[in-house]
Formats: structure tokens, sequence, C-alpha cells
């Protein structure tokens, strides 16, 4: 998957990957049942397809490049975890000094009850890494 710029990566070969999608996932009983908002606009998600996926297999999903030059950067981002065997959720960060894991602390497991459950909201500060604080 490469789109403007975000690229996918099968850490381990088993077919565990990050998708794009509009509407209802492919897989039965996971997911979303739709990527409309609260707005009523319908939109596009990305998910991380597990199935043929072994317990532990990593799939990353990465960014393009943006500098965090100023202390009111920050990284928001909207999640969907329902299904069997919801895993783990990190968010790592790139610096100059090389890669820092878990800059929040990982979401584990299942955070919606049922595929009607609405998307969660996750607002990251980013001021700790700014060039110019």
């Amino acid at each position: 998957m490469d789109n403007q710029g975000w690229t996918s990566n099968d850490i381990s070969g088993n077919g565990y990957n990050w998708l794009s999608n509009i509407g209802k996932p492919q897989s039965v009983d996971t997911g979303p049942f739709s990527s409309q908002n609260s707005n009523d606009t319908v939109n596009s998600y990305i998910y991380a397809e597990a199935s043929g996926a072994e317990p532990g297999d990593v799939a990353e999903f990465i960014s393009p490049c943006f500098n965090v030059d100023y202390v009111n950067n920050g990284l928001e981002f909207a999640y969907h975890m329902f299904g069997k065997n919801i895993g783990e959720l990190h968010v790592d960060i790139k610096t100059q000094n090389g890669y820092i894991n878990y800059i929040i602390p990982p979401l584990r497991g299942g955070q919606q009850n049922s595929q009607s459950d609405p998307f969660r909201t996750k607002t990251i500060d980013l001021s700790t890494f700014a060039r110019n604080h």
C-alpha cells in the first residue's frame, strides 16, 4: 500500500498488513459497520487485515516524514478496534537520534464492544519532540 507517502510493511511475511477501505471491512465480525462520521460523511480508513496472521505478527503503517518544528504540533487519529484477538496499536516516532517507541501507552485489545460503536479519537501532543521549543 502506498497512499500519499504512507506505506505498509508486513514484518512477518504472513499476510498481516494494513489496507485502506471505505464502508464495511471485507472480513466478517470485525471492524466498523461504517466509516461514516458524525457529519454523515463517508471517510476512508485503514485497517490491519489479520487473516492468515500468526500470534505475535507485526504490521507497520509508516507515515511520510514531517517536521515537528513547534510546540503546538500534534497527531490526531480515529480508531476502531473490534473483533476477535485484537492485538495492540503502538505509535512510535523517528527522530534525528533514532526511534522512540511507545510515545503513548499502547492501545490493547478491543476498544469497542460492537461493530456499530463509533470510532474513538486519540490526540497526541508532539511538543516534546519539537525542534523550536
